[in-house]
């Protein structure tokens, strides 16, 4: 008997093993992912929401925590030029590259701001209120079917 082909042949399963668990872990993730989206779409009038195992997002002081208070002081998204006056630095080519990168690296986070176009931001907490339509000026019945609307115990996951 060959030790050495059955130690790599068990070795070559093991790793088969691993590769597969990986593979469902992946699919786990994405299918989470999808439902936690899912549950986004969800109007806050279907009642209390379910809480993700995800804490609330915080901002460490600087920048990007001015830029939330500044845009929720103000009401509306903006721009980098507009954020960077509002903070109190100065419009420089540098300045403003700096402040995009952090703040398209904490919307891509899911932290508290959001980019809505290119350079400009919102806060999270401003769609959340019901002001997301109003920024596009879209009208009342935008998003509305003349289908009967599905409930959520309907939908088939």
């Amino acid at each position: 008997m060959d030790w050495i082909n059955v130690l790599e042949n068990k070795i070559e399963e093991e790793k088969q093993k691993i590769n597969e668990l990986r593979l469902e872990l992946h699919k786990s993730e994405a299918y989470l992912k999808g439902l936690e989206e899912a549950l986004k779409l969800v109007p806050s009038s279907q009642g209390k929401r379910v809480v993700t195992t995800s804490s609330k997002p915080t901002l460490r002081s600087g920048s990007v925590k001015k830029t939330y208070e500044l845009i929720k002081k103000t009401g509306k998204p903006m721009g980098i030029g507009e954020i960077l006056l509002g903070i109190g630095k100065p419009d420089t080519k540098q300045n403003r590259a700096s402040l995009a990168s952090s703040l398209y690296r904490t919307a891509r986070k899911g932290g508290l701001i959001t980019k809505i176009d290119e350079n400009l931001f919102s806060i999270i907490d401003l769609q959340s209120q019901g002001k997301k339509k109003d920024l596009f000026n879209l009208p009342h019945e935008f998003g509305k079917d003349d289908k009967e609307e599905v409930e959520p115990e309907d939908i088939p996951f």
